[in-house]
Parts: structure tokens; sequence; C-alpha cells
């Protein structure tokens, strides 16, 4: 089965959680669901709610403790408006939920479908919302994909805050790894964007 294509999670109050993903065709699915919920260590919420399957895509429900704090857009559907995460924090959610995304080959290539809406000052107000290695591994992966000039303040963001060194993904070895002083990343994995 292929894995679904994250594209932007969005919540309706009144209908509960509704993920938009990208079908092998291409098409955007919008699914209804039960609420989300989150099985991510230091995120809260009970554990990870039942996937669904449509045809050959499976959607996983994902949340965050701190989702009512993450900005949306309105989205316009046949069945009428969504709150969608902003491109800003959609980059944050796919780096912070590579399994959930694809890998980080697969993140690399959507950050660089974003990259030109990426507005540098709403990614760099965002990093407080979420762990400081997400902001490592999102300004890595943004100057990867040669989108440097949108990790500018990001980059500032992270210098202030970072305490440690991270892996860029966490569940490859380490040992070995080349070092990106910027960022203070262990770069454990080569990244292969589709671009």
């Amino acid at each position: 089965m292929p894995a679904c294509r994250p594209v932007y999670s969005a919540t309706d109050a009144t209908s509960g959680s509704i993920v938009l993903c990208r079908a092998p065709d291409g098409r955007s699915l919008p699914r209804r669901g039960p609420p989300a919920a989150s099985g991510v260590p230091g995120h809260g919420g009970p554990k990870p709610a039942s996937s669904i399957a449509c045809g050959e895509v499976r959607v996983s429900f994902v949340a965050r403790r701190n989702a009512a704090d993450v900005p949306t857009v309105s989205f316009k559907t046949p069945r009428g408006y969504l709150a969608v995460s902003t491109p800003e924090a959609t980059a944050f959610d796919l780096v912070g939920y590579p399994q959930h995304s694809g890998g980080v080959d697969n993140v690399a290539t959507v950050l660089a479908e974003l990259a030109e809406q990426l507005d540098p000052a709403a990614l760099a107000s965002l990093a407080p919302l979420s762990p400081v290695p997400w902001a490592q591994r999102l300004g890595f992966l943004l100057e990867r994909i040669g989108a440097a000039d949108r990790a500018i303040q990001l980059a500032r963001h992270v210098a202030g805050v970072v305490n440690e060194t991270t892996a860029l993904v966490p569940s490859a070895p380490v040992e070995g790894a080349p070092y990106d002083k910027r960022w203070r990343l262990l770069i454990n994995v080569q990244v292969e964007p589709d671009l």
C-alpha cells in the first residue's frame, strides 16, 4: 500500500479531526476521522487513534498538546471552511513527525514544495511552540533543499536556545556522523529529496 503523502492537517470543531492527504494519483483527499491523539513522548494526550484507509491511502491521526496555539488559515472545501495549519506550522509538523510523513527524504521533498510559501519571521516565531530539535532539523533541511534564506531567522532562534547536539534522525546510528556546527546537528543519514 503506498504511503499517504501529507499536505496539511486541520481540525473542524464540529466534526473532529480532518486530515488532508495527497493520494498516489495526486488528488487531495479530505478525510474525517476520530479526534486526534498523541503517543509522542512530551506531547501529551492518549495513545494514537487508529488509522483509517481510503482505497490505497492510509491516514494516521496525530495531535499536539498545544495544537490550539498553532496558527491556521481558512481553507475552503465543498462542505465549508476548515482551519488548516499554515505552511510554517506544517513545516514544523513534518520535521517533528517524520515517521508519519514518509521519512526524512519525503519531508525534504515536501519542504522544497512549501519553501516559497514559508515566511522566515513566521518560522522563527513558531519555533518556541515545538521542541528545539525540530527547529534544528528544519533549519538544516531548508538549507539542504536550497532555501537557506528561509532559515536565517530560525538560525538566530536556535543559536539562542540550543543546549545540546541532536541527531537529524534520532532512530539512526550517530557514530561517525558529520557535525553541522550552525544547527548543532549530527547528520547521521544522507538526505535525498525528490527534487
